[in-house]
């Protein structure tokens, strides 16, 4: 059954890909990742 997530640039932290990401557990609409992108970018203070 498809649920709506979300994304919290806030609570970032380290996730070990080959112990943790198993399985693909949904996808992004095509304009979020260049969303997360800006709001990371703001909140680590990146250019």
């Amino acid at each position: 059954m498809p649920c709506d997530s979300v994304v919290d640039c806030l609570q970032t932290r380290p996730v070990d890909r080959r112990g943790r990401l198993v399985r693909i557990r949904g996808t992004l609409a095509e304009a979020d990742p260049q969303k997360i992108d800006a709001a990371l970018k703001l909140v680590f203070s990146l250019n």
